[in-house]
């Protein structure tokens, strides 16, 4: 039998996109903030491109936080808006949109900047 290497983290990560897509609204408002800020962190970083951190937001919108009839938006308040903002930068990037990149990745510097400290304690229930 000829099995596949994979790593543990890309396993890890599978089983756990699997549980989070089927119960849409798992995750909470802190673990989703946790999540959104360790991308941003890595986007201001250099750690990943733009690509990467717009795909994080669009499945942290639209899989993992947003069950049927659920506005993250609204519930979310300020973070629900932003990750939304953020699912577009990709779109944007590449039709032209780059006034309202610049003015989006301001409001997410700032963001990460205000709430950097949670980071520090990622003890989230």
């Amino acid at each position: 039998m000829n099995i596949k290497k994979q790593k543990t983290s890309d396993i890890l990560y599978r089983y756990l996109y699997n549980i989070l897509s089927r119960k849409k609204g798992l995750l909470g408002y802190d673990q989703t903030k946790i999540i959104f800020l360790n991308a941003l962190e890595d986007y201001f970083d250099n750690s990943i491109d733009i690509h990467v951190l717009s795909s994080v937001s669009t499945t942290i919108y639209y899989d993992f936080s947003k069950p049927s009839g659920f506005d993250i938006s609204s519930s979310f308040g300020q973070l629900g808006n932003l990750l939304n903002e953020t699912s577009e930068l990709e779109w944007l990037s590449k039709n032209n949109g780059e006034s309202e990149v610049k003015v989006i990745l301001e409001k997410l510097q700032k963001y990460l900047d205000e709430n950097k400290h949670l980071l520090l304690n990622e003890n989230v229930e």
